[in-house]
């Protein structure tokens, strides 16, 4: 299976601790086993951050939904969304994800 066949999903999230929460979803990215593409970091407020993290789920982790459950879990993580291909929504607890703006500090390590 290539790299355009596979199903990537991406993983909005806001956060109070950006320290905590982006360790908590690398951590959990990793144990899934899930190909890391993307990870963007933007603070908000001092303090505050929106995250998002694209990986490629392989054939153990496709299930988009379960994997937003998995990091819907962590305390640190507030609104966590998943998407599936760049696009189609799985499911989010609230709209809040969905109008995340870029901000003015973005770190993307790629």
């Amino acid at each position: 299976m290539t790299v355009q066949d596979q199903q990537s999903i991406t993983i909005a999230a806001r956060a109070d601790d950006a320290y905590d929460a982006i360790v908590r979803i690398l951590v959990d990215a990793q144990r899934l086993g899930l190909a890391l593409l993307k990870v963007t970091l933007s603070i908000v407020g001092g303090c505050d951050a929106s995250i998002r993290i694209t990986v490629l789920a392989g054939e153990a982790a496709a299930d988009c939904d379960a994997i937003r459950a998995r990091f819907a879990r962590h305390p640190a993580l507030n609104d966590v969304a998943a998407f599936e291909n760049g696009g189609a929504l799985c499911r989010a607890p609230s709209d809040a994800v969905l109008s995340l703006a870029p901000m003015a500090h973005v770190h993307v390590v790629e």
